[in-house]
């Protein structure tokens, strides 16, 4: 019996941002919750994305149409756990509230 993936990442859209960078919008679902966020100035216009986790790390990376790598967007799981992707990094784990 497989185990169910705990994260997995969709390209819903991607569109031209102006001086010859991209936006991509993704849709990400972690342990049963969906988020959606944007990954911005990619030099080039992906075409497909998946995660995966690495240690306390979930990484979404993003492919062109031929298959080659655009980016690699690293969110610590702390901030999916909490619910909370409005903080500055994602990198950084979340501060503890006070």
């Amino acid at each position: 019996m497989t185990e169910p993936q705990e994260a997995r990442a969709e390209l819903a859209s991607t569109e031209e941002a102006g001086e010859g960078l991209y936006t991509a919008r993704l849709l990400i679902s972690y342990r049963g919750r969906r988020y959606t966020v944007e990954a911005r100035r990619l030099i080039r216009r992906p075409a497909a994305a998946s995660a995966r986790q690495q240690g306390d790390y979930l990484l979404i990376e993003l492919y062109d149409d031929q298959g080659k790598p655009v980016a690699t967007c690293c969110i610590h799981r702390g901030h999916l756990e909490k619910g909370c992707l409005d903080c500055p990094s994602l990198l950084n784990p979340p501060r503890e509230s006070q």
